[in-house]
């Protein structure tokens, strides 16, 4: 292998090792937590993903009404 490949390989190897790290340190975490714990964290998970759809959601509106008010 070349340099440039082996150095593309080692850096991807790095940050997929660091990725799975993070991962089991973070199941690890909620393993050891408290029930009430995971309940929240969950609830909290969950409230973030709703507002992010929604927010797109408007977002994907309010950009289509403009192109709808220009081309008039």
């Amino acid at each position: 292998m070349s340099t440039q490949a082996t150095s593309a390989a080692s850096y991807t190897t790095s940050i997929v090792l660091f990725l799975k790290g993070l991962c089991t340190s973070a199941g690890d975490a909620f393993a050891s937590m408290p029930t009430e714990g995971k309940i929240g964290a969950l609830l909290g998970l969950g409230t973030f993903l709703i507002n992010w759809y929604y927010r797109r959601r408007a977002d994907r509106r309010a950009e289509r009404l403009s192109q709808i008010n220009t081309e008039s």
